[in-house]
């Protein structure tokens, strides 16, 4: 589950079951939007609760996970990744080398 200002988001991976994600859905819809990030999530007992009830739960992280400004100025370093350039996530991402 993510927040920004303006909305909550959630996504699912796809292993876990369409009644968990239900489950957990119901509850993230009723998430309030908040401000102040660091704040626990209402309902995150529950969905703790109901993974748990899955699988057990081994491990788990929050961020912030990057935070970005509203006025970005452009990176002349920035790069595009493709199969030609992918070399660039060996020390980082290599995982997502294909």
């Amino acid at each position: 589950m993510s927040r920004t200002a303006s909305r909550n988001a959630w996504r699912f991976r796809y292993d876990v079951p369409q009644p968990v994600c239900e489950d957990i859905q119901r509850l993230c819809l009723n998430e309030p939007l908040v401000t102040g990030f660091r704040s626990p999530y209402r309902h995150m007992n529950d969905i703790r609760e109901i993974l748990s009830e899955h699988a057990p739960i081994s491990d788990e992280w929050r961020g912030p996970a990057y935070w970005i400004p509203e006025q970005l100025d452009l990176s002349e370093q920035a790069v595009l990744i493709t199969e030609a350039n992918s070399h660039f996530l060996e020390a980082y991402f290599s995982w997502k080398i294909t």
